[in-house]
């Protein structure tokens, strides 16, 4: 057989050719992966951020609800008269039973774990039938 002169210079060409295209083909994908995981991060750091905004958002609302139930409790009248007699004589059972009754309607009502009062800088009346002096 005879062979061609220009065939090994054809065959290293093409080899070569390929080799480049491989070499380009290979950067565009690192590249575009590159490019992908940017926009990827970027968009959940938003989505964090955006949560993040709905949480602060939500815990600011909380708040201000407690808030306004501790007006609405501070405001009202027969509640703080009976907190004043109990506070100027705590050994009242009926009285206390009487708070006790009306804090486990809120604790129920609200679903909250404990309604506790401070019903003066060293007694405090808990839901959960706590009566404690707080100084000795």
């Amino acid at each position: 057989m005879t062979r061609k002169k220009g065939a090994p210079a054809l065959q290293l060409s093409f080899i070569l050719i390929v080799f480049v295209l491989f070499l380009l083909i290979s950067a565009l994908g690192y590249f575009f992966y590159g490019y992908q995981k940017r926009g990827i991060r970027t968009a959940k750091e938003h989505e964090l951020f955006a949560i993040a905004n709905l949480k602060v958002d939500e815990i600011g609302r909380w708040r201000k609800e407690r808030l306004a139930d501790g007006e609405v409790i501070a405001g009202n009248p027969l509640l703080t008269s009976s907190l004043s007699a109990f506070s100027k004589g705590p050994g009242d059972d009926a009285l206390k039973e009487e708070l006790l009754r009306w804090m486990n309607s809120v604790k129920d009502s609200y679903d909250y774990y404990d309604v506790l009062l401070l019903v003066s800088e060293d007694l405090r009346l808990s839901a959960r039938g706590e009566t404690r002096r707080l100084s000795s």
